[in-house]
């Protein structure tokens, strides 16, 4: 009664700020002591209304406040993390809306097992923990340098993680499983990418490379629906996205996903008060959703400067687009979503990325959806502790492009093969979006 009461009271107080044009958040808006540049993916789309802006701004609030553990006898709208979890906010592992920090910058680990979950632990280690709950174990990254020598002389160091896991509470078969690291990316055009037809999706598959050209995209199907959201397009929706990480990142329950993530064997877990049943309501859960999906992309800085340009044809000149596709429509019947041609820069397919990005984790360990490019230019002010890839290993877009390699191997190559000059005017490219 509390909760509901309290949930309504936000909702007419975001309501009433968002038609007078005063915003009330103080200290719990993240967005108001930002320089601008750190801003970039905070902005919510130009097309949203009055209300849908309100409902931005609630989501905000539970998207960057920090949840608490749960107590007997307490009633707060943002208690019951964990038992166990990574992070106590969505913010905490998104920061400002965009990438995490990466393992090698001291960011939240997300580590996934691979194969088929231990039964006293689950998919995927939780680290930390309430009191009176052991974590589940330990997890640490160290990397492994991999020098790079181009054609011309140019060296690079890339580097590969490699992940250990100790101090495990439940018995010690999970120290020696494979596994990967995740690593949170960013959130801006999520709405857009939703509304991107099916069929104009499953169009550019090949899965068995009929054409020849190398490239075998394979559209991923949940249930009835498309796969188009996480590394690996598991998700149909950025709901059952953002309730899978509730569940998996933080421990909180949801009408998705209503057990708490306690392992039979992990008895202090399963005896551990909770924050309700759910923790987060339907209506909670939906607004954070709404945030995520009307984040807005922001615009290019000078897509008509000579070395953008120049970069953006060699781009598509050395085959980068084959996958990384710029331009995509929307439906027209998506409400303000609807009707737009958008430049996301991915085809949102998986595809065969090489033994080097191998994902231990996951059933076709070496499949990856195309990740968008819009936006990547402002990853670093965004979020200068920021890595690029599923693991956050490189830690420039010149090293996430010397990682490429499967049905991208022969883009990569002939990016190898230009001049300096021309890489540099890629990246220079990809710098803009």
């Amino acid at each position: 009664m509390f909760r509901s009461v309290r949930w309504w009271l936000v909702a007419f107080a975001v309501v009433a700020s968002a038609c007078t044009g005063s915003a009330t958040y103080g200290a719990t808006d993240h967005r108001a002591a930002q320089a601008p540049a750190s801003m970039a993916f905070g902005n919510p789309d130009a097309g949203l209304s009055g209300l849908e802006l309100a409902r931005f701004r609630i989501g905000d609030r539970f998207f960057t406040e920090p949840w608490v553990p749960a107590a007997v006898g307490r009633d707060l709208e943002r208690d019951g993390l964990g038992p166990t979890y990574v992070a106590a906010a969505c913010a905490a592992c998104h920061v400002r809306d965009g990438k995490a920090n990466a393992p090698w910058a001291g960011g939240p680990v997300v580590y996934r097992i691979a194969g088929e979950a231990p039964p006293a632990y689950g998919i995927q280690i939780q680290d930390r923990a309430v009191p009176g709950v052991p974590p589940e174990a330990r997890v640490d990254v160290a990397f492994v340098e991999e020098p790079f020598t181009y054609p011309d002389g140019t060296r690079v160091v890339l580097r590969r993680p490699e992940v250990s896991v100790s101090a495990p509470a439940f018995g010690g078969e999970i120290v020696d499983l494979p596994g990967t690291v995740r690593s949170a990316p960013a959130l801006i055009g999520l709405g857009l990418l939703a509304a991107v037809p099916a069929d104009a999706v499953i169009a550019y598959a090949d899965p068995d490379d009929a054409d020849g050209d190398g490239i075998s995209g394979r559209a991923v199907r949940v249930g009835p629906d498309l796969g188009r959201f996480g590394w690996k397009a598991s998700k149909a929706s950025v709901l059952d996205q953002a309730a899978d990480a509730y569940l998996r990142d933080m421990g909180i329950t949801s009408p998705l996903h209503p057990r708490q993530n306690c392992p039979g064997p992990q008895e202090a877990c399963g005896r551990a008060p909770g924050g309700g049943t759910p923790e987060i309501s339907a209506d909670r859960l939906a607004a954070v959703a709404f945030y995520a999906s009307t984040l807005a992309v922001p615009e290019r800085r000078d897509p008509t400067a000579a070395d953008v340009v120049a970069g953006e044809e060699l781009f598509d000149a050395v085959g980068c687009t084959a996958c990384h596709r710029s331009v995509l429509p929307t439906s027209p019947d998506q409400g303000w979503v609807g009707g737009r041609v958008v430049h996301p820069y991915t085809d949102l397919l998986v595809h065969d990325m090489g033994p080097g990005l191998a994902d231990a984790a996951g059933l076709e360990a070496t499949e990856w959806r195309t990740a968008p490019l819009w936006g990547i230019g402002r990853v670093d002010e965004v979020n200068p502790y920021a890595g690029y890839l599923h693991d956050g290993r490189a830690r420039t877009l010149e090293e996430a492009i010397l990682w490429h390699g499967g049905e991208a191997q022969a883009a990569r190559d002939r990016f190898v093969a230009l001049d300096s000059a021309d890489r540099a005017r890629i990246i220079a490219f990809l710098d803009d979006l």
